[in-house]
């Protein structure tokens, strides 16, 4: 809570010192950080990333301000918006806010129409219910949704991020349940980049996204979805 508490008012210092106890005492994991230092890869240049949750506001907050993985990204957590605090720093930010005072699924499509050109993404790990009103907006970039008005070819930023990157450590070396399960978040991006590997002929990138998709879904215990999807197209 301490740890929230200074995120909202914007004291980093303090905000670290206790996102550090939470990391010291594993309540902030390892492998969410290395995750959370991928989400925040995944977005555009001076973009904002929406969170849901523990894990991915506490962890892209700690990996951005710890870590210094892409201080360029403005953070925007659902969760936080319950404040009126934060409601007015982020309007000081430039952003637009919904009427209502009740933060749901949509609020997150008011917010996403209002805030348009501030280069959006949404984290993959948000709750799906929070999709459902705006799926048409959304392609997925790495382990994010980017949010578009306009058909977007979102295949050169995938094959970016997979081979240029991403440090990919749960998918990798996944050191416990947690990353385990966080590793599935990384099968949307590895799905659609086979799939065009498979249209353009690129063998080896073919291969390489081929092997690492059936051992993500081993590990977070997809084997049989994915082998559904690979054998679909």
């Amino acid at each position: 809570q301490l740890a929230g508490y200074y995120m909202i008012e914007e004291d980093v210092d303090s905000a670290l010192v206790y996102a550090e106890k939470l990391r010291e005492s594993n309540r902030l994991a390892d492998n969410v950080i290395s995750y959370s230092g991928d989400i925040l890869r995944s977005v555009p240049e001076s973009g904002t990333l929406i969170t849901h949750g523990f894990d991915d506001g506490y962890g892209t907050y700690y990996a951005q301000n710890s870590v210094g993985v892409r201080e360029d990204v403005t953070l925007v957590s659902l969760d936080f918006l319950q404040s009126d605090s934060y409601k007015e720093e982020l309007k000081e930010k430039g952003f637009q806010l919904p009427e209502s005072d009740v933060v749901d699924v949509n609020y997150l499509a008011d917010f996403c129409a209002l805030n348009v050109d501030k280069n959006l993404s949404i984290s993959l790990t948000t709750p799906k219910e929070y999709f459902q009103a705006i799926q048409d907006k959304l392609y997925v970039v790495g382990l994010v949704f980017e949010y578009h008005l306009e058909s977007f070819d979102n295949f050169s930023r995938n094959d970016f991020l997979w081979n240029n990157s991403m440090e990919k450590e749960v998918v990798m070396n996944p050191i416990d349940e947690k990353g385990r399960q966080l590793s599935a978040n990384y099968l949307p991006m590895l799905l659609h980049l086979r799939k065009v590997y498979q249209l353009t002929g690129e063998e080896k990138k073919l291969k390489d996204v081929d092997e690492v998709s059936d051992q993500v879904g081993v590990q977070c215990r997809k084997y049989e979805q994915v082998q559904k999807v690979k054998s679909s197209y």
